[in-house]
């Protein structure tokens, strides 16, 4: 469905709903003055009061139905519509031949350049696309027809601000510390959106609830968003790229004034960049890559202002994104270390590797479990034939397991956490089941007593769990002796 399409079908919806109107409007007044001509007396002036403000009620109820019909007709419209109509649409008049513009060259041009000119409107139009589908209501605020105004939750286990939107539900990381001291929290308005295409649709890029002068924002983490956001990141800088060639061809080299003011820029430039890789957590050696060198002698004290703040923007982004990260990871994996100068230890030099989270976590999770006799846990999981599923926002039941171990199937869970592992057919199984022999009180004295009869600790614990653990350990026994 096309843009023009489109606009025709409001213009045609709303012509319908005037006239509904209308209709509706004009029968009930006649319905109403007949109601009056069958009184056999006069009304009273308190009858006459409430026929008035029944008419009323009736009519705001109608145009209450009415608002819902065209609210519904606009989200669905919003469903059904195709980015690439719209581009199309939008690239019909460049194609149209000019009142000047020889055949020959009109044809060439299209030979040679709507690819290009496609693919430039595909990039560039995005933000004109939802405007045009009333998705937004200024630049970047959301119509409040696409998510629930009012009406957020927040998650205090997660940490996040959860909004119900078009899209689905929103989780806005919001810290704890901070939610406490906003007031009306739940209160969600003025929703900041930046979007993207996906499949030929309009998807969230990201959210952004502002809030007592601070923007928390949820990033579309799909794979899609961030080849989006890494495409987006390069046309800007060649964009940039751009612009630094245009102000190179402006230097005025002979200028003694403006290269000190450039050498000036350049000495805060690498100050800057010395700076940030002695930060710490600095763990990618992130730099400022590039900056404006002054190229006009007019205003140049102004212009030099001007890039020195532009310049201290940037390094502090980057020092703050250094914490932001260092934070993320601790909140999300500090539990599986002794303390945070542990976890400082690890994250300074880059170890925090998916090989040292698992370990860790075997580790916490058979701590967990030092007492539990597993082959009834086995046999219970068995009868109980229930599915354990890790709950949102999507953790592993692992992690599941280790920060809810008093969960009622934490038991349970123990078991289907160890056959996923085996399921997985990874290195992590074997490993798992060391660390569970090695720390499970009942586990490590058999292992101590019966482990010789035994390959290795998998083998020995696959015959724990089962009920023919005895019969198991003397057939070994006998197989041992006769050889």
């Amino acid at each position: 469905m096309t843009a023009t399409q489109l606009k025709s079908d409001i213009e045609s919806l709303m012509r319908k709903l005037f006239l509904t109107f209308i209709v509706l409007t004009f029968a009930h007044i006649v319905f109403a003055q007949t109601k009056q001509t069958i009184v056999v007396r006069p009304e009273t002036a308190r009858e006459k009061e409430e026929r008035k403000m029944n008419d009323v009620v009736e009519t705001f109820q109608m145009l209450g139905g009415l608002q819902k019909e065209a609210n519904a007709y606009n989200l669905n419209r919003v469903k059904n519509s195709k980015y690439s109509l719209y581009i199309e649409e939008r690239l019909e008049n460049w194609k149209k031949k000019g009142e000047f513009e020889k055949t020959a060259d009109w044809q060439k041009r299209l030979n040679d350049s709507t690819a290009i000119k496609k693919a430039e409107i595909y990039e560039s139009a995005v933000y004109d696309y939802a405007r045009d589908l009333n998705v937004l209501e200024r630049y970047h605020n959301l119509n409040n027809l696409f998510y629930e105004k009012y009406n957020g939750q927040y998650d205090a286990d997660k940490e996040v601000l959860v909004v119900n939107t078009f899209w689905g539900k929103i989780p806005i990381p919001i810290p704890l510390d901070e939610a406490k001291n906003m007031n009306n929290i739940e209160s969600v308005y003025d929703l900041n959106a930046h979007f993207f295409i996906q499949n030929d649709r309009l998807a969230l890029l990201s959210l952004t609830f502002p809030c007592k002068g601070k923007n928390y924002t949820w990033e579309n983490p799909s794979q899609a968003a961030q080849i989006f956001r890494n495409k987006r990141l390069e046309l800007e800088q060649l964009e940039r790229n751009k612009r630094l060639e245009l102000e190179r061809k402006q230097e005025r080299l002979d200028s003694l004034e403006l290269a000190t003011y450039n050498q000036r820029l350049d000495s805060i430039f690498k100050d800057y960049n010395r700076q940030l890789l002695q930060n710490p957590y600095n763990l990618t050696k992130s730099v400022l890559t590039d900056y404006s060198k002054i190229t006009l002698n007019k205003s140049i004290e102004t212009k030099f202002n001007n890039r020195v703040s532009s310049m201290k923007s940037e390094f502090e982004n980057l020092n703050n994104d250094f914490s932001r990260k260092y934070e993320n990871a601790y909140r999300k994996y500090g539990n599986l270390f002794a303390n945070k100068d542990e976890f400082d230890s690890f994250y300074r030099r880059d170890a925090i590797s998916e090989e040292e989270i698992i370990t860790r976590k075997f580790k916490r999770f058979a701590n967990l479990i030092t007492n539990m006799n597993l082959r009834n846990t086995f046999e219970d999981y068995t009868r109980s034939r229930v599915l354990i599923t890790p709950s949102p926002p999507y953790k592993d039941l692992l992690t599941e397991a280790i920060e809810n171990p008093n969960d009622p199937y934490f038991s349970l869970g123990t078991v289907q956490i160890i056959k996923d592992y085996k399921q997985a057919n990874t290195s992590y199984y074997d490993k798992l089941i060391d660390v569970l022999v090695d720390t499970n009180k009942e586990l490590n004295g058999l292992w101590k007593t019966d482990g010789m009869f035994f390959k290795n600790k998998v083998d020995f614990f696959e015959a724990y769990i089962t009920k023919d653990y005895s019969k198991i350990v003397k057939a070994n026994k006998k197989t041992l002796k006769s050889k």
